[in-house]
């Protein structure tokens, strides 16, 4: 996934990231989760998206093996 450096500014009392036009989300709220790594931003109606379209696929491949869950990395 390709990294870009956006700007960080103050809004208001607030701060702020100027996306740069080609990454423009199709949304106007967004989650932002805090990580060892710093923030990651997520389009919930992206999330809901993928979500809904891989229910669809479930189920469609009687001979898929089961899918073990992953262990979650610790903080």
């Amino acid at each position: 996934m390709p990294t870009i450096t956006a700007r960080v500014f103050k809004s208001g009392n607030s701060q702020a990231i100027r996306l740069p036009k080609a990454w423009r989300l199709a949304t106007t709220t967004v989650q932002i989760e805090k990580t060892g790594r710093g923030l990651v931003i997520l389009d919930p109606k992206a999330e809901a998206k993928r979500v809904r379209d891989l229910a669809r696929l479930y189920g469609l491949c009687p001979d898929f093996p089961p899918v073990e869950p992953l262990p979650l990395p610790e903080s």
